[in-house]
């Protein structure tokens, strides 16, 4: 069983011709336990969770943009975008 699990998310604006031209993310990272309160006391940005799991998310958009967008690290901001 895993000590942490986490999951990261990505909501993105494109022009007409389907090309991305803006991006916001948030991640969530939890301890393997059980919760009985809310979700997004444990928001964190992407760039936090890359550190700590190595990975690179979202690749594929361009730097500005995903630099950016990994900087997030509010449920409400992401909701509101």
């Amino acid at each position: 069983v895993p000590n942490y699990f986490y999951k990261v998310v990505l909501k993105v604006k494109t022009d007409r011709s389907g090309a991305v031209t803006d991006a916001c993310s948030v991640g969530f990272w939890f301890e393997h336990r059980t919760y009985s309160d809310s979700f997004d006391k444990y928001a964190v940005s992407v760039d936090q969770i890359e550190k700590w799991t190595g990975f690179d998310y979202f690749p594929a958009l361009a730097n500005n943009l995903e630099t950016r967008a990994e900087q997030n690290s509010s449920w409400k901001v992401f909701k509101s975008w």
